[in-house]
């Protein structure tokens, strides 16, 4: 069961991607959204309700009680999360493919021949 969660859960994320979005004059993202920051250092923090608060992106971190206030020098990137069009058509297709190849597989292995034993022809 663990297995087919992983597994749903990747299939979700295959058709998203984070792309950035502006920072000035307004943010390029809505409060009710999430985003993921880039700090300066390099590292990551994803954040859900962002907003700016004088010279700080603010939102809450991964637990809801949790505040998280990142000083703006300190960002590099703000990237907020979209529907990518070119992973969802090669993940149909490519579950499309392996259904298909799924039952071509079954079909054949299922299939009775009627091949003649003998290498006699027949009059």
């Amino acid at each position: 069961m663990r297995a087919r969660r992983r597994a749903f859960a990747l299939w979700l994320t295959a058709c998203h991607t984070w792309r950035p979005v502006q920072l000035a004059p307004t943010p390029g993202f809505q409060e009710k959204e999430r985003v993921r920051v880039v700090r300066s250092n390099g590292s990551r923090i994803e954040l859900a309700s962002p907003s700016i608060v004088d010279d700080s992106l603010v939102g809450q971190g991964r637990r809801p009680d949790t505040r998280v206030a990142i000083p703006m020098t300190e960002v590099r990137r703000v990237e907020t999360r979209q529907l990518s069009t070119m992973r969802t058509v090669l993940l149909v297709a490519g579950v499309a493919v392996a259904v298909y190849l799924a039952v071509g597989a079954y079909a054949a292995s299922h299939m009775e021949l009627d091949i003649p034993l003998s290498l006699d022809r027949v009059p």
